[in-house]
């Protein structure tokens, strides 16, 4: 092997490469926002479940900023679980963020902040949808009302 034919195959390569990881990004961009999305829902399921088990009001704060939503799940009260013999316990102030949400609609409208309430009864405020966009990519995130109603992400 000549060294003119080593560096024509070092050039393919680099030419392939190169072209892998710029297709990777975006896939990569994809799968982090699908992932944002499901860690959203996922986070209102289960602030859902723990107002339905526990008596007391579970408050939702998301708040947008830049591309990331700001998220803070707290309680005012102390929640009682509903077996008669457990003491009743404080819901630490949790907050976290998700990345990767470029923007958030409620109800069709673009919004930069939602403050949602689930009840012990099962009632949501507001109800609704909650849509995430992305460039390519829409997610759906249903608030119904309901004891039995889940929260979950689907693709739109």
């Amino acid at each position: 092997m000549t060294l003119m034919e080593l560096f024509v195959c070092m050039s393919i390569l680099a030419i392939v490469g190169s072209s892998a990881i710029f297709s990777s990004h975006s896939m990569i961009n994809r799968y982090q926002f699908e992932t944002s999305a499901h860690r959203l829902a996922k986070e209102l399921e289960w602030s859902r479940k723990v107002s339905l088990n526990l008596t007391g009001e579970i408050e939702f704060l998301i708040e947008k900023v830049g591309d990331t939503l700001s998220c803070q799940r707290c309680t005012e009260q102390q929640l009682t679980p509903n077996a008669k013999e457990s003491r009743p316990f404080k819901l630490n102030l949790q907050k976290f963020q998700i990345g990767h949400i470029p923007k958030l609609l409620f109800e069709g409208q673009e919004v930069e902040k939602i403050n949602i309430i689930f009840d012990r009864t099962g009632v949501i405020v507001p109800s609704g949808e909650i849509t995430l966009i992305s460039r390519n990519q829409n997610y759906v995130i249903s608030l119904n009302q309901g004891e039995h109603a889940r929260i979950f992400a689907r693709a739109v």
